[in-house]
C-alpha cells in the first residue's frame, strides 16, 4: 500500500498513519476554525504555492 506519507507496509501500519492523519486534520480545524474564502487564498498564495513552485523545479532538474 503506497498511498501517502512513505506508504505502509501492513495494514496496522496504514490504519496507524490514517489515524495520525485524520487527528492533525482535526487539530487544526479545531484551532483556526473556518477559513473565509478571501483569508484562504492569500495564506495559499503565500506558503504552499511557492513550495510546490519549488518542488515542481527540484523534480524538473534531478529527474535525471
Amino acid at each position: 500500500m503506497n498511498l501517502f506519507l512513505g506508504g505502509a507496509t501492513n495494514w496496522l501500519e496504514y490504519i496507524a498513519k490514517l489515524f495520525v492523519l485524520f487527528t492533525l486534520v482535526l487539530c487544526v480545524n479545531a484551532v483556526y476554525g473556518r477559513f473565509r474564502t478571501d483569508s484562504a487564498l492569500r495564506f495559499f498564495w503565500k506558503l504552499p504555492l511557492p513550495m510546490a513552485a519549488l518542488g515542481v523545479v527540484f523534480i524538473m532538474f534531478n529527474a535525471r
